[in-house]
């Protein structure tokens, strides 16, 4: 009877660990599988559930900086006014403009994304007296034409367009021909009223198109 009892306790005994043998192997194997699958199970935001997965961090792109300034759609824009002569124009109140004290040029640039205002010069008034004073007492959309030969970095006229803005000044766009055989900008001229030897000049540089046109077309001269 003892020795019956014995063998049950033991077959008992085997069992209960081949039983933990089994459920620790479970256990095991359940673990490796949830490691291998952790970088698939995404929360929104591209967060798992045990935390930040490779594959998210690896989608983070930074935003470019912009090559040429915009402004925000249904944005505020106000007047600025000529300190010499008096043209007035609209622009953005998010360009931050600059002027030159005593410039004879009444010349104005706006101060963007670290690049030196000197070299966004957005407007200037053009003497034609005093650039070219052979031109003085010739049609304006002459002057546009050679107006290059005055700067190295250009070297022919490519095109020129004559219009006319809402304000009712008569203009001209001209784009000119660089060293590298490009036409990247686009130069404008604007006549000014019983004014035979001054021209408004516009560049748009480093503005949007859409900007640049805006402000163009607000250009006033008071007389």
């Amino acid at each position: 009877m003892e020795q019956q009892e014995g063998r049950n306790l033991n077959r008992l005994m085997i069992a209960s660990v081949v039983a933990v043998v089994l459920i620790a192997g479970a256990l095991t194997v359940s673990y490796l599988h949830s490691q291998q699958q952790r970088s698939d199970i995404v929360l929104p935001g591209g967060i798992t559930y045990l935390g930040p997965s490779n594959a998210s961090s690896s989608n983070i792109t930074s935003t470019p900086t912009p090559e040429k300034f915009t402004a925000t759609a249904g944005g505020q824009w106000r007047t600025h006014n000529g300190l010499t002569y008096p043209y007035s124009f609209s622009y953005p109140t998010s360009l931050k403009l600059a002027v030159f004290p005593k410039d004879p040029n009444d010349s104005v640039a706006f101060d963007w994304n670290g690049i030196p205002i000197e070299q966004n010069i957005l407007l200037n008034i053009e003497k034609v007296d005093s650039r070219l004073p052979e031109l003085s007492n010739k049609p304006k959309s002459e002057y546009v034409k050679v107006w290059y030969k005055s700067f190295p970095g250009l070297k022919s006229l490519g095109k020129m367009e004559e219009f006319t803005t809402t304000t009712g000044l008569k203009g001209y766009k001209a784009w000119y021909v660089n060293t590298q055989g490009e036409m990247p900008n686009v130069d404008i001229f604007l006549e000014v009223p019983q004014e035979k030897n001054l021209l408004i000049h516009l560049a748009n540089g480093r503005l949007e198109e859409d900007v640049f046109n805006r402000i163009v077309d607000s250009m006033e001269w008071r007389k």
